[in-house]
């Protein structure tokens, strides 16, 4: 039982922000509040700030790395912003534990970034690239072998626009229509566009 409660103490400590600084902002409230048992006392008060900090920073790249393997696009595009906006989305959203708990935690992140007032630069057309990619993991979620999405502008276009390489992408309306590969959770992509009256 000691054990178990020492555990998720730790726990808390290195993935929860808010309950971290409260811990060494005043630890015998804490123990107070949980009611530590007097070993389990003993051993957090050996643990250093510096060391829990670490070690929680070290979680939250583990997180990072995986958020940009799945965003790739978004994560290129955005530059340093996407680690600055992913370490304030992970100081207060926990990873879930579950069998596709990178993939959930990278779709959070886009519902996170997506409710921000506003970005760095090319906000429209960001928010049109992290919707692209959004709509991508909402799919492998999904039980359908056939998926549509509707865009604002063309895929390529944002990112020849994102990367200094064309012009501001015509707003058009976009169907995207996403074909499941058999046996797998992975989809094949194409696109119809139709352009606008304005």
């Amino acid at each position: 039982m000691e054990l178990r409660q020492y555990q998720e103490i730790l726990a808390r400590l290195y993935t929860d922000k808010n309950f971290r600084e409260s811990f060494f902002r005043d630890r015998t409230t804490t123990y107070q509040q949980l009611h530590i048992s007097e070993k389990n006392t003993q051993l957090l008060n050996e643990l250093s700030k510096l060391q829990v900090e670490q070690f929680a920073h070290s979680l939250i790249s583990k997180r990072l790395e995986a958020a940009k393997s799945i965003l790739v696009l978004t994560s290129r595009q955005m530059g340093n912003y996407f680690a600055k906006a992913f370490f304030e989305y992970a100081s207060c959203n926990k990873l879930e534990e579950s069998n596709n708990k990178y993939l959930t935690d990278a779709l959070s992140f886009t519902k996170f970034l997506l409710g921000k007032s506003k970005f760095e630069s090319n906000e429209p057309f960001q928010r049109e690239l992290i919707r692209h990619e959004q709509q991508r993991i909402n799919s492998a979620f999904e039980k359908k072998k056939i998926t549509i999405h509707k865009f604002n502008y063309k895929i390529e276009e944002l990112i020849l626009f994102l990367e200094g390489k064309a012009g501001n992408p015509r707003k058009k309306i976009i169907y995207s229509f996403g074909l499941r590969k058999r046996n797998s959770q992975n989809f094949n992509y194409f696109s119809i566009a139709l352009p606008t009256l304005f």
